[in-house]
């Protein structure tokens, strides 16, 4: 049973917190055991040093800290993207070509398109706005391509998104890939490929605490803010309204008079638009566009959105979850001889549990019912 359908079973709000929380107590039973598993084969485990490193440190470290929210920034705008067209109805597993997108226009713009032509731009209150704009319009763009596709003639979205992550890494290999025929790529080195100039300065977002971190900025406040205006649009509007009905049963919306094919398609725009956005703040929070600078925070974002519940202030909390993670593999990896694919096999488990929450919601009612059947007992 999918986890959407679970959490439309459940009664309230807080039931589906509780269903979430017990899957993630599942997922951390899971990993003991395999912990347990590999100490009994022979594999030398130390926990002390899993506790701290994977935790303590990451918790006690201003620096650590900030790479957690640094790498919670990209995080919560996948996991939109995908929550976003969840809640439509649509698997969008394109998120990872969408932020491509987003961010190597975003970095051609600021580095080539400005400086060169648009110069009387240069103005931080000018260029940072409309630098984020374009990593939103390519996103979005690369997202209505698979909902117009969808509405329109039936293709799957699951299919076309996964052909166009190719596409989009075949493109952006072009435009910035190798000095030989890439019309973007830093020709202010003879070596140089897979990246653009340097992007002007004034597009750059600053760090938000440079004594601690290069890394983090203040995007990660526009990532929350942004988070809590699509939790409104989804819940508080009309249009957020027709994304939800769409997404239940698009047959009584289109009875109800919704036009399920504009909405699928709007949708899945600002699935992309959400993806690019994360893509340009990532490239305005350094110097420069650079092929990877995506990882595979679109992949990831799945994840997100799921753990999240499909809910954008959830989806604020898993990111920063999947980001304390994130640095509890790095330390594990600089650090100690664990290797650091257990904590990728706490994701997963996580993920499992949480996209399967069956076991969770059976546990969680048969308490409810022993619960109400000792009061009954009581009385």
């Amino acid at each position: 049973m999918s986890l959407q359908l679970e959490l439309l079973k459940a009664k309230n709000r807080a039931e589906s917190v509780v269903i979430m929380l017990l899957s993630l107590v599942f997922a951390l039973i899971a990993i003991m055991i395999s912990i347990a598993l590999l100490t009994l084969v022979g594999f030398e485990l130390s926990l002390d040093e899993l506790v701290r490193y994977a935790f303590t440190e990451v918790v006690g470290n201003d620096a650590d800290l900030a790479q957690v929210f640094y790498y919670t920034m990209p995080l919560i705008f996948t996991g939109l993207s995908v929550a976003i067209a969840f809640r439509a109805g649509l698997f969008n597993i394109g998120a990872q070509g969408q932020m491509m997108m987003g961010a190597v226009w975003a970095g051609i713009f600021a580095s080539a398109i400005v400086p060169n032509y648009l110069s009387f731009m240069e103005y931080p209150i000018l260029i940072i706005p409309l630098t984020m704009l374009v990593g939103m319009l390519f996103g979005g763009i690369w997202g209505f391509i698979p909902g117009y596709l969808k509405a329109k003639t039936g293709a799957h979205e699951v299919i076309v998104t996964i052909l166009l992550n190719l596409i989009a890494i075949t493109f952006t290999n072009y435009l910035v890939g190798i000095s030989t025929y890439s019309p973007f790529v830093d020709r202010t080195s003879l070596n140089a490929y897979g990246q653009t100039e340097l992007i002007s300065g004034s597009a750059k977002i600053s760090p938000l605490f440079p004594q601690v971190s290069s890394f983090l900025d203040w995007s990660i406040f526009i990532a929350i803010i942004v988070a809590i205006i699509i939790h409104i649009v989804l819940f508080k509007t009309n249009f957020g309204f027709k994304i939800r009905a769409v997404g239940l049963n698009p047959t009584a919306a289109e009875t109800a008079g919704i036009d399920s094919d504009r909405v699928v398609m709007l949708a899945m725009a600002l699935s992309g638009a959400m993806a690019g956005l994360a893509g340009a703040l990532l490239v305005q929070g350094g110097i420069r566009y650079v092929l990877g600078i995506e990882s595979s925070y679109g992949f990831d974002g799945i994840a997100v959105a799921l753990i999240g519940a499909n809910n954008p202030l959830g989806v604020i909390f898993a990111a920063i979850f999947f980001g304390f993670l994130f640095q509890s593999r790095l330390n594990l990896d600089a650090n100690t001889d664990i290797p650091p694919d257990l904590i990728l096999a706490l994701q997963a488990w996580i993920v499992l549990f949480a996209a399967a929450p069956m076991i969770a919601r059976k546990l969680y009612l048969r308490f409810l019912r022993l619960t109400a059947k000792k009061e009954d007992n009581d009385k």
